[in-house]
C-alpha cells in the first residue's frame, strides 16, 4: 500500500511511499506506520472516500495513549527516539527552562536500498 505525503509549507513536496515499513533489518522485525496526519494526503489506488475512511482508522489507530510516552523531565536528562518510526510531539511544558535538541540523520539505512 502506498500512500501521497505532501506538506504543509509553501513549498510542500508530493511523493509517494509505502504506508508501513519495516522496523529493523531483519525479516522478522516488525513494521511500524508510515502515515502522519499533516503530511499524508491519501492512499494510492484507491478512491477519496475509502482512502479518507482507511488513512482516519490508521490516524486514530496510532493516537491511542498506549502507543504514547510522556517524558517527566530532570535536570541531565536525555531523551532519545528513532524518528522513523516514531511519532513525534513536543508539548512546551518545560519552560521556563531551556530544550536543547540535537538531530542525527542515519545516512545509509539497512532497511531501504542503498541509492
Amino acid at each position: 500500500m502506498a500512500c501521497r505525503q505532501g506538506g504543509c509549507s509553501l513549498e510542500a513536496i508530493d511523493t509517494a511511499r509505502g504506508c508501513v515499513t519495516q522496523t529493523g533489518v531483519k525479516e522478522e522485525d516488525t513494521v511500524g506506520l508510515y502515515v502522519n496526519r499533516h503530511f499524508t494526503t491519501h492512499v494510492l489506488g484507491m478512491s477519496s472516500s475509502d482512502s479518507q475512511r482507511l488513512l482516519t482508522a490508521l490516524f486514530d489507530h496510532i493516537n491511542q495513549p498506549e502507543f504514547q510516552v510522556r517524558f517527566r523531565w530532570y535536570r541531565g536528562m536525555v531523551a532519545m527516539w528513532d524518528n522513523r518510526v516514531t511519532q513525534h510531539y513536543a508539548v512546551a511544558d518545560y519552560l521556563p527552562q531551556y530544550r536543547c535538541m540535537h538531530r542525527v540523520t542515519v545516512v545509509n539505512d539497512r532497511r531501504s536500498p542503498s541509492t
